[in-house]
């Protein structure tokens, strides 16, 4: 089995979000949010619970929101205001079918066990909807603000994978990593 295509599938064979976006054979469409772009302005965003509706009723394979801290203007896209696990349980609370995913979710800028119990619950509550895409990070403006250095965001997103990774197994862990430790704990159920 060298295909990774073949391992994927075999691997999330029963998960709805995954499922709904990867269909053998097929095209699928989904949808990011936001549609329109901020200008200090939350106004823009009156509507959207309707068109998420509408996006899930219309057979959309699923609705992409980004992790972005800190907006800046100067950056040049519609950007994300608002927290994405937030946003996608309020989306998943609107919606029976569409798979919620996060593209992407940042794993330097917040630390893992977070991440692991927000992915957790969500997927869980949403009847397994949730599709976790990752990232490392672009904005430079938001590494300082976490008190992080930008240059070393390769190392901390390995790690933070590795951790995650761990954090989602069944059953009590031992944790040791330089991103925290604990004995006896988990996150998944």
């Amino acid at each position: 089995m060298n295909n990774i295509n073949e391992i994927n599938n075999m691997a999330f064979s029963n998960h709805p979000g995954y499922q709904r976006m990867f269909k053998a054979d097929s095209l699928t469409v989904g949808v990011f949010l936001p549609l329109r772009f901020y200008r200090n302005d939350i106004r823009v965003l009156t509507g959207q619970s309707v068109l998420i509706q509408e996006i899930d009723k219309h057979n959309f394979a699923a609705i992409w929101v980004r992790d972005i801290p800190l907006f800046t203007a100067d950056f040049g896209d519609a950007g994300q205001l608002f927290d994405p696990f937030t946003y996608l349980a309020f989306i998943a609370a609107q919606t029976k079918n569409i798979a919620l995913a996060t593209g992407s979710a940042i794993f330097t800028l917040r630390h893992p066990i977070d991440l692991a119990k927000m992915a957790v619950t969500i997927d869980q509550l949403s009847g397994g909807r949730l599709v976790l895409g990752v990232a490392s990070g672009d904005r430079y403006i938001e590494f300082p603000a976490y008190g992080l250095q930008h240059n070393q965001r390769a190392e901390r997103f390995a790690e933070s994978i590795q951790l995650f990774r761990q954090l989602m197994q069944h059953g009590e862990l031992t944790v040791n990593s330089s991103l925290g430790q604990f004995t006896g704990g988990r996150v998944a159920s």
